[in-house]
């Protein structure tokens, strides 16, 4: 169920488990599958500060503009004050789910690595990158662009 934000004009808000299944909800579906995936991914290869992502919720905001924006909020209480964000980019509410996988990943990864010193996904000195190959959602080696894995199934190659 959406959650409607009084302070921000017209748009619709959602907020989701981070590391679970979200289940029905009348978000783009897209949008939702994404979220799961990249939520999947997260408890592996993951390097640097130690912290319990379980009281975090994914953000999901689509004002009156169908402008897009995403992040994560924390609904309990979080060991060593690890911060919420919220940000928006380019991303059409209508993307199909491996475009907006790899727009959340990215944009997850980013908020991880440079305002939280935690490197994800990692293998040694060198992140993995989002990327979209033939419509798939994949992360990859840099060294090469090599895929490793489908984003949402790290954990099969972790």
């Amino acid at each position: 169920m959406p959650l409607t934000n009084p302070f921000e004009g017209d748009s619709i808000d959602w907020r989701f488990p981070m590391n679970s299944a979200i289940g029905a909800t009348d978000a783009p579906p897209g949008l939702v599958s994404a979220f799961e995936a990249v939520g999947r991914d997260l408890q592996y290869l993951r390097y640097g500060r130690d912290v319990d992502l379980s009281p975090l919720h994914w953000t999901l905001r689509i004002d009156e503009h169908y402008f897009v924006s995403i992040g994560w909020v924390a609904v309990g209480k979080i060991k060593g004050g690890f911060g919420g964000f919220e940000r928006g980019e380019d991303m059409p509410f209508d993307a199909s789910a491996a475009e907006a996988t790899v727009w959340i990943a990215d944009l997850t990864q980013t908020e991880l690595a440079g305002y939280e010193d935690i490197q994800w996904p990692s293998r040694g000195w060198q992140l993995l990158l989002p990327r979209l190959i033939d419509g798939v959602a994949m992360w990859v080696d840099p060294h090469g662009d090599v895929p490793v894995a489908a984003i949402g199934e790290l954990g099969a190659t972790a």
